[in-house]
């Protein structure tokens, strides 16, 4: 891409950035604190005067079976509460609101730059535009998304270099994203579980025997001890000695998993809805699909090719995931009761959007990378 074209792009990129982050400032200003905001930032105080998740310190915890016992609760996953109490310990009482804003700064970062080193410049300003546009619709929740976002787009990021000759090594840093992303967004969390599953049955069918090697064993293990960090703390602390007990036990997010189980029990309401979810799910990404769907196409046409099915696996995990999370939390809630076309969804399918953007319409094959794309 010419210098003056990198610059206008660059340019674009910014000041896409400054107007949602600017959006985001409003909105924040004028809403309340949700249900969400106020109980991360009970985690967040909690754990910056007692270094632990103490239930005397929060309000607005539900007395829900699992989810706190013996003074402690394991609501949320731990990542973002400490974090917001590194800022409450530097800026007092506006840490909450800079540390959002700061993950938010970052998340759009985290799209520019990484889109920008794969695909060019171009499409780096789409992904700064729609992260920025689907951030400022959920900011007003004040939850784990923004930081969740980053390290989602970190562990896309590696992957796709990992995928280079002699880049192997690059899918160590998506296992240690994914770990983090995981101790971030609990109710997502599984989402990386599952989609780790998908991904070695992807690598399997395309390499053989080849699929595990040293750098990918060392990517499950990067995984597995961010999991086992807040899994054995909350073994420790709810799990009874039962079979029965041990899910909600371990869980990262014991009012989803309280949840699941209910909507489990609902099995043909829960099939009876997944359709409107996903129709749902459309419907709140329609830019992505309007601005992206000639890439798509041309993407499905393209399953064979190791790098389009990666990109395509990359979207399709997270949408199905994230309406089968939403399909869950409306089945699962019963207060407020429960509503089917839910904006607040918009968090769980907000994870397909990097993969949907990311989309490109041929490979380079020089290098058998995605060229750099133009719209």
């Amino acid at each position: 891409m010419p210098t003056e074209r990198r610059g206008l792009m660059l340019l674009v990129s910014a000041l896409l950035a400054i107007a949602s982050l600017g959006f985001m400032a409003l909105h924040l200003r004028d809403a309340a604190l949700t249900a969400d905001g106020q109980r991360y930032q009970e985690m967040a105080l909690s754990f910056l005067h007692t270094g632990e998740f103490h239930t005397d310190r929060m309000t607005m915890a539900f007395p829900q079976e699992g989810e706190s016992e013996n003074g402690y609760t394991h609501y949320f996953s731990p990542l973002w509460p400490v974090v917001q109490a590194g800022f409450y310990a530097a800026f007092g009482a506006l840490g909450f609101w800079l540390a959002l804003m700061t993950c938010c700064a970052l998340a759009l970062v985290a799209a520019w730059w990484f889109t920008r080193d794969l695909f060019g410049g171009t499409l780096a300003a789409v992904a700064v535009g729609f992260t920025g546009y689907y951030l400022d619709r959920i900011i007003v929740q004040r939850s784990a998304e923004p930081l969740a976002l980053v390290f989602f787009l970190a562990m896309m990021w590696a992957i796709q270099r990992s995928l280079k000759p002699g880049r192997g090594k690059w899918i160590l840093l998506a296992g240690g994203a994914a770990g983090l992303a995981y101790l971030t967004r609990s109710s997502i969390g599984w989402l990386f579980i599952a989609g780790g599953a998908a991904g070695f049955a992807w690598r399997v069918y395309f390499h053989r025997r080849d699929a595990v090697n040293r750098y990918y064993l060392g990517a499950i293990a990067l995984f597995g001890v961010c999991y086992a960090l807040w899994a054995g703390r909350n073994l420790a602390l709810f799990w009874d000695g039962t079979l029965a007990g041990f899910p909600a036990a371990v869980s990262a997010d014991a009012v989803f998993q309280h949840k699941f189980a209910v909507a489990m029990g609902q099995p043909l309401r829960f099939l009876a809805l997944f359709p409107f979810k996903v129709l749902w799910a459309g419907y709140l990404l329609w830019p992505v699909w309007l601005l992206r769907h000639h890439s798509l196409l041309y993407q499905l046409r393209n399953l064979r090719d190791e790098q389009q099915s990666g990109l395509f696996l990359s979207w399709a995990v997270p949408f199905v995931l994230g309406c089968f999370a939403g399909t869950v939390a409306t089945l699962g809630d019963t207060n407020p009761p429960p509503v089917l076309f839910n904006y607040d969804n918009l968090r769980y399918f907000l994870f397909a959007m990097p993969g949907l953007v990311w989309s490109p319409r041929a490979l380079d094959a020089a290098h058998d990378t995605p060229a750099p794309q133009r719209l």
